[in-house]
């Protein structure tokens, strides 16, 4: 079979050809075209009319050679072997939604092509047992593009119909596919470098939603493909086409505008970037449809997104830019990315709009210009090589598809974004005569949940007990039980409690009661516990002091704080700044003999519990003081609805008493249920996998650095039995989508992202699973970010209206005095 023609590639085949060269993903850039016949067709005459299609057409002749070459050209060969393959498919009895079809349309997309070999088509007939019967046209998109199918499917139909009835059928000369190779090698590019210049300045990197799975994650090297699918109502549609006539633009466009704007407001960002396919026949030689044949190319759309843009003006000025685009759509998007500040080697972007005005099947009907006989429908499976796809067929019902990859986003995200897709175009259509900000795109589920289900916030809490009193309780009834663990000591409950005591009666005799700081400088020991309880028990508050500050922040934490007393250790005495306040050694008071009663305090749920420093990321720290009441609130919401813990438990981890979850999850969480407290020395990774291995830990607090540092450890799981653990919880930074995904792929262990703040007990939970209630919500980040902005003022506002309470409590107490 020699060959008998040789040209250059297209810019997109050259890409899809480095892509492939470069490893590419199993069947990306593999088409499938699935033919369902009403009854077993005649195979043989189904082979004649293919090999007579084959013969017509060079594209399906072809191949492509790069070894030894300066470019790489794609070959036409006299002939190919176009023989189709029978094989014989049972579905099972329930395969009502052609499961048993979908698994050897995947088998057969990762057998793929070697574009060096020919041919780069096969068929296969899949018999049923039904007396019905599918043909599979497989093909690698080097050859042909959509444009192309109906073009060769019509002629594949109207041969065989001809062949079956003995009739003529005259079908056009077929036209060369070189015909384009060369209009591209004599095309004037000059001005392409100007035009791509002017519209890429600026951008220096792609746009991601901000919630994908990226970062430190491991690759999946074949990762699987979701999709979910749906159409707009006709009504929906009607408005839209109205509303795009009215203005002088495509249906296209409102696809691309609604996807820029989900883009947008996912990402964070108001110049955002996709790609678009254009289909590249009006720019190329006359009647450029008649040819089968790969002419699309792929490019990029940067769209600027103000929410002060007026719809109509915004979609218009969207319109303009693509018809600007349509005169330079043959440039090679490697050429045009190196325009652009995105460095060599990352994409110029990770999302494709895909827009075509009918599906396959209305599109082969159509072209043959009779029903087909025996053939109940033509359906395309294609794959990109890009991590996230939307595609839109205008069809009477705007119908829209999205495909994504299980690396790039978690199937909830996917189905988010589809629905907001959905969304806008709803809105575009209801009530187009809006600004950009004023166009929602929640979904009616989403408007619920946010409304409704993040407000369910009622919870039941012990309401007029205290941090002390809750403890002195667990303490009589599981007295023996194991409370405290810390490098090779521990303490039941009752041995904490008499500690505890005996230290409450040396902070009283010190002058500490209700709203009186104590300064606690204490590392990670039995005494730093004992500390925190007894001050409590004492009736003051504390004052978290990290002998890990510098010595300027910690004489700022407590000259500000106001602190009177201040407890350590001696070996810390160089640590603690000078002062007024008066220090108590905790390591040198004796271990009481037993006995010691609990001292009298007079605090309720509303008095000072302690007191935390911002960072002072935005000035000067801020202190923030938190109460009895609203620690026991969150921390049991928190506790029973997420973590439900038991005296089984044992609770480990690194916080640290700095932040609100050093208080929650190693002291409040666990002695509030009769569990233990595990405490740990210097981190490392080792030590603190360690330390969860031996001590049987089941519940862990750290802070997503500790988790991403223990995930570094060689051959983890080998080493640390972690069978135990059954729950992760991460603190006091962000949670990284990546880690989170890492560490469930590594451990099997559930990760739950713990956001709060310094100024509030409020927690969030992203389990990044599920929906949990109350205080919590589990979704994706930027979701968060939005419901956090909103807490954050709304809760600011509540504090703010409580000091003002308490302040004239105080001013309508000393008056009723006085």
């Amino acid at each position: 079979m020699s060959v008998v023609a040789s040209f250059p590639l297209t810019a997109l085949q050259q890409g899809m050809l480095f892509e492939h060269l470069s490893g590419a993903r199993a069947g990306v850039d593999v088409e499938q075209i699935v033919v369902d016949f009403e009854r077993d067709p005649d195979v043989a005459r189904l082979g004649q009319a293919l090999a007579r299609v084959v013969e017509r057409h060079d594209a399906l002749r072809s191949s492509f050679r790069w070894e030894g070459l300066e470019a790489p050209v794609q070959e036409v060969h006299s002939a190919v072997d176009s023989a189709i393959a029978v094989e014989s498919l049972a579905p099972s009895g329930n395969d009502e939604n052609g499961a048993v079809l979908r698994e050897w349309l995947e088998r057969d997309r990762k057998r793929g092509f070697d574009p060096a070999a020919q041919p780069l088509l096969r068929a296969t007939v899949l018999r049923s047992g039904h007396a019905t019967a599918t043909l599979v046209l497989t093909s690698h998109h080097l050859l042909m593009d959509g444009r192309s199918f109906p073009r060769v499917l019509s002629e594949l139909f109207l041969i065989y119909d001809a062949l079956g009835d003995g009739s003529m059928i005259e079908l056009a000369t077929a036209r060369s596919c070189r015909e384009h190779a060369e209009f591209l090698a004599q095309r004037d590019v000059r001005d392409d470098d100007e035009f791509w210049r002017g519209q890429l300045a600026g951008l220096s990197r792609p746009t991601d939603p901000a919630f994908v799975l990226s970062g430190d994650a491991p690759a999946v090297q074949q990762p699987e493909r979701g999709e979910h699918d749906g159409k707009l109502s006709a009504s929906t549609t009607a408005r839209l086409r109205d509303f795009s006539r009215r203005n002088g633009i495509s249906l296209a466009t409102l696809v691309h505008g609604a996807w820029a704007l989900v883009l947008a407001r996912t990402s964070g960002e108001d110049d955002v970037v996709f790609g678009c396919v254009r289909a590249c026949r009006h720019s190329s030689v006359p009647r450029a449809d008649e040819i089968v044949g790969m002419f699309i190319n792929t490019l990029p759309l940067r769209v600027r997104v103000d929410p002060r843009a007026l719809l109509t003006t915004w979609l218009a000025d969207l319109h303009a830019s693509q018809r600007a685009i349509a005169a330079r759509e043959q440039a090679s998007l490697a050429t045009i990315q190196r325009h652009s500040e995105i460095p060599p080697g990352t994409p110029l972007f990770r999302s494709i709009v895909v827009y075509d005005h009918e599906m396959l099947d209305a599109q082969v009907r159509r072209s043959i210009g009779r029903e087909v006989r025996e053939v109940r429908r033509f359906e395309l499976f294609e794959r990109t090589g890009l991590p996230l796809t939307l595609y839109a067929y205008g069809e009477p019902e705007l119908r829209l598809k999205l495909a994504w990859d299980s690396d790039y986003l978690r199937r909830d995200d996917a189905l988010r974004l589809f629905g907001h897709v959905a969304a806008l175009l709803e809105a575009f259509a209801s009530d187009p005569e809006r600004t950009l900000g004023e166009i929602a795109m929640v979904t009616g589920d989403e408007r619920e949940t946010l409304l409704r289900r993040f407000n369910d916030t009622r919870c039941d809490y012990a309401r007029d007990a205290t941090i002390p009193s809750l403890f002195e309780q667990q303490v009589a009834r599981t007295p023996d039980a194991r409370a405290l663990v810390c490098e090779g000591e521990s303490l039941t409950y009752r041995e904490l409690d008499e500690r505890a005591n005996a230290l409450a009666a040396e902070f009283q005799s010190l002058g500490v009661g209700p709203e009186v700081l104590v300064g606690l400088c204490l590392e990670r020991s039995l005494d730093l516990v004992v500390a925190v309880l007894a001050v409590h028990k004492a009736g003051g508050a504390y004052l978290p002091l990290d002998p890990s500050y510098p010595s300027e922040r910690l004489a700022f934490l407590i000259g500000d704080a106001r602190a009177t007393v201040l407890a350590t250790q001696r070996h810390l005495a160089g640590v603690v700044p000078p002062g007024s306040a008066r220090v108590l050694f905790v390591d040198e008071m004796r271990a009481p003999d037993g006995g010691v009663r609990t001292p009298k305090r007079e605090i309720g749920p509303r008095n000072l519990a302690y007191v935390l420093y911002t960072s002072g990321s935005t000035g000067v720290p801020k202190g923030c003081v938190h109460f009895h009441r609203d620690i026991l609130a969150s921390a049991d919401a928190y506790a029973r609805h997420v973590l439900a813990p038991s005296p089984d438990d044992r609770f480990g981890g690194h916080p640290t008493l700095a932040f609100t979850f050093g208080t929650g999850g190693l002291l409040v969480f666990p002695f509030r249920f009769g569990a233990s407290t595990v405490l740990s020395g210097p981190f490392t990774p080792e030590s603190m996998l360690e330390t969860f291995a031996r001590q049987r830990v089941t519940i862990a607090f750290c802070a997503p650095t500790s988790y991403r540092l223990m995930l570094d450890v060689p051959e983890l799981k080998k080493r640390y039995d972690l069978a135990s653990l059954r729950t992760g919880v991460s603190a006091a930074e962000p949670l990284p989508a990546a880690t989170w995904k890492h560490w469930r792929e590594t451990t099997g262990i559930e990760l739950l992202d713990g956001i709060g703040s310094t100024e509030m007990f409020h927690i969030f939970i992203s389990s990044q699973h599920g929906l949990g209630r109350t205080i919590f919500y589990a979704g994706s980040t930027y979701e968060i970010a939005l419901v956090w902005v909103a807490v954050f003022v709304l809760s600011t506002l509540a504090v703010i209206m409580y000091a003002v309470v308490s302040w004239l409590e105080n001013v309508l107490r000393k008056g009723t005095r006085q």
